[in-house]
């Protein structure tokens, strides 16, 4: 006998509790979003510290290259649910469609976790952006479609629910992949996610016998898309987009620059010291909290002063995103400044060999004949594993962490080669493979001139050709760690700090006490560091705004745009709602496209960066309320059975 498909419910039965597929889908979407975020918490420091080049050394990206990629990685996941949505709503239906792409999903995870080079990382993205972005759009809608008339006011809340899902795996995956790469390195840390999405393939599958199947609607899907009514539904539904992808301008940066702001920061919080990326996890711990928070104290006590209609909660919301994009800018002000404490005046006062208040450059240590004697035996102590007085490129590659960062930091950046072949190429003069000790001098001497020719321009603000101590750098600040630890062993004791064994003086113990953060007796470069550093706790700030601006603009936009959408274009215009998402991470790529000068250095600076998109935001929320005002609702939800 010929095999038949099998007859799934293919409309709503009359009802007033929650259907039964339910359970199915936000299983699944648990576990998917676990997959999604933790593969997305990883990836910019995956790309900037751990990536190989197809010999298998590291061939790591610039911060602005890392930036573009991500971005263009996320707008793709995002612009890839329009084209799902046409394939389910014209042809396969959602849960064919859905099942299908969860299998090339799981493809871009295998591709990430066996190949740590930009062969398995662009294949895994692309494969991951068809994957996750093809069943984006068609698994909202199919929550919205095991709704009809009867029960259609649940539908606020199953939403509410179904975003509680995607942060609760967000949330369980932004803390663990990060230690996971941390500890286990790539292959593990790309691993887990991928297992989590063959999991959630599963849980979705075991839900096809509960699921109201909505047929495909083929001609029809065109015919009520492309009429008049469907055009004009579409067309003031993407007029709303264009200002919710402002919101992801901002958004999505949290897993960019703020990432690489972390690394900036001191990340010693509650008692942990958090990874660079676990930040990330603020956001989604922060909605599973704001959702009953909003639901059931926000809403209610704002709708006491006026109606909180979607389009309201919207508006509010992108002012709070604005918010938001100006604590990283903040932040980064403070971490530009420098030092500027009672730190700053005690380090600056061993720099100033002669006391006079002045460092001028021959008294900066990176001149001083000991300090480059002790960096000349450290290369040959601790590189020249066959003690031939030779160091060969395996033996720095070996060892790539003792290499003193001040011998190819002036050297420039040479596209597409890693930075440390890129120096072994600039000391070895002679062309003979092997770079020995007067090749490294000569090294350090065109590392000198290069310090000379930019001291003045690039800190001595008043041409006196000395330093102040509030001219004083943080780079150079932290050089004078070194000074301190008169006996090289990588940290300050209490009469070190003192200068040396000076007789005791009490605001000095008090400094050395605030610096000493682990109570050990010793201060470390870290601690050193840490003292002028803003905490991360700033960041939680603006996390806090920008989750709660994120559940008045997307949470609300999720059911905003599925009831406004005509019933044969529910996964179309939940992936034109997703779409707001590509653009706003294609913008940003855009920007740190066109930031990118060909040296490695940026147009804006950091901080000028984090105010583009600040403005950006506030530029977006102002208009937004002559738009709103000027919409006008209509509602359109799924038949049920007779």
């Amino acid at each position: 006998m010929p095999m038949t498909e099998p007859k799934y419910r293919s409309a709503p039965i009359p009802s007033t509790s929650m259907p039964p597929g339910i359970p199915y889908i936000v299983g699944n979407e648990a576990a998917e979003r676990f997959s999604f975020y933790g593969m997305k918490a990883i990836l910019m420091i995956f790309m900037t510290q751990y990536l190989l080049g197809a010999n298998g050394r590291l061939a790591t990206m610039e911060e602005s290259e890392g930036k573009a990629y991500l971005h263009l990685f996320v707008a793709s996941a995002y612009f890839f649910p329009v084209l799902g949505a046409i394939l389910s709503d014209a042809l396969w239906g959602k849960y064919r469609t859905i099942l299908s792409l969860s299998l090339v999903y799981c493809l871009g995870h295998l591709a990430l976790a066996v190949d740590e080079t930009r062969l398995g990382l662009f294949s895994g993205l692309i494969l991951i952006a068809i994957g996750a972005g093809g069943i984006k759009s068609c698994v909202s809608a199919h929550v919205g479609d095991q709704f009809g008339a009867t029960n259609q006011h649940l539908l606020e809340k199953v939403f509410r629910w179904f975003y509680f899902a995607i942060n609760l795996g967000a949330a369980a995956s932004t803390i663990l992949t990060p230690e996971l790469l941390d500890r286990f390195g790539p292959r593990v840390a790309f691993g887990v996610p991928g297992a989590l999405m063959l999991l959630a393939t599963f849980v979705f599958w075991l839900g096809r016998w509960k699921f109201i199947h909505v047929p495909a609607g083929g001609r029809k899907f065109f015919a009520e898309s492309f009429s008049a009514e469907g055009m004009s539904a579409l067309g003031k539904l993407c007029i709303i987009y264009v200002f919710i992808a402002m919101f992801w301008c901002v958004f999505d940066q949290t897993g960019s620059a703020w990432v690489l702001q972390a690394e900036k920061m001191d990340r010693h919080w509650l008692g942990v010291d958090w990874l660079s990326s676990q930040p990330q996890a603020f956001n989604a711990i922060l909605i599973l909290i704001f959702i009953p928070l909003f639901a059931f104290v926000v809403y209610p006590a704002m709708n006491r002063f006026f109606n909180m209609t979607p389009l309201r909660k919207i508006s509010i919301g992108l002012f709070l995103a604005f918010a938001a994009a100006c604590m990283p800018a903040l932040i980064e002000m403070k971490i530009a400044a420098g030092p500027q404490s009672e730190v700053v005046e005690h380090a600056f006062g061993k720099l100033d060999a002669d006391g006079d208040g002045k460092v001028t450059l021959e008294e900066e240590f990176l001149l001083d004949d000991e300090r480059e004697d002790a960096a000349a035996r450290q290369l040959f102590t601790e590189l020249d594993a066959d003690d031939d007085k030779i160091l060969t490129r395996s033996e720095i590659d070996a060892i790539a962490a003792a290499v003193p960062v001040w011998l190819y930091d002036e050297l420039g950046p040479e596209p597409g080669k890693p930075r440390l072949d890129q120096a072994f190429d600039a000391w070895d003069s002679d062309d003979e493979e092997g770079v020995s000790s007067e090749e490294i001098l000569a090294a350090w001497s065109l590392h000198r001139e290069n310090v000379e020719k930019s001291f003045r321009d690039k800190y001595d603000e008043d041409d006196d050709g000395s330093l102040s101590a509030d001219e004083m750098p943080r780079d150079l600040w932290e050089r004078s760690f070194f000074k301190l630890d008169e006996n090289g062993d990588g940290n300050l004791m209490l009469d070190e700090f003192r200068f040396g064994g000076d007789s005791p003086d009490a605001a000095v113990e008090r400094l050395y006490g605030r610096l000493n953060t682990d109570g050990d007796e010793s201060v470390t470069l870290a601690e050193f560091r840490l003292a002028e550093m803003p905490n991360i706790v700033w960041q939680f700030v603006g996390y806090l705004l920008l989750t709660a601006a994120e559940i008045m603009i997307s949470i609300t936009g999720l059911e905003f745009s599925y009831t406004q959408a005509p019933k044969k274009a529910k996964s179309l215009v939940m992936g034109l709602f997703l779409l707001a998402v590509s653009g706003g991470n294609l913008f940003t790529a855009g920007v740190n496209y066109f930031n990118a000068n060909p040296n490695g250095t940026t147009k804006m600076n950091d901080v000028q960066y984090f105010w583009f998109f600040a403005a950006l935001m506030l530029a977006a929320a102002v208009v937004f309320i002559g738009v709103a005002a000027k919409y006008r609702e209509r509602t359109y939800i799924q038949d049920e059975e007779a």
